[in-house]
């Protein structure tokens, strides 16, 4: 299963946005139908040394999600999960 995200790098202004999309596909490349919330993101703020948000994602599941700019830093999509991918559409 392979996980294919777009885009694949941004950058945001502070209080900027940006739509994020990710795609469950097979080894053959083609898209598989997967539930909304199984599939699970995660963002870390790398460069959060006052411990305020670089950036925050609107929610944490589903195929599409907005990641937002709080302030200037660096953060990094470190994990998307799928659980049960199932049948190919």
């Amino acid at each position: 299963t392979i996980l294919a995200v777009t885009p694949t790098r941004v950058r945001l202004r502070v209080n900027g946005t940006t739509q994020l999309t990710v795609a469950v596909q097979d080894e053959k490349g083609r898209i598989m139908n997967v539930e909304e919330n199984d599939l699970q993101w995660v963002i870390e703020n790398i460069d959060d040394e006052e411990g305020d948000l670089v950036a925050v994602l609107d929610k944490t599941t589903g195929a599409k999600v907005t990641v937002e700019g709080k302030r200037v830093g660096e953060a990094k999509i470190t994990g998307i999960t799928c659980e049960n991918p199932c049948c190919c559409l």
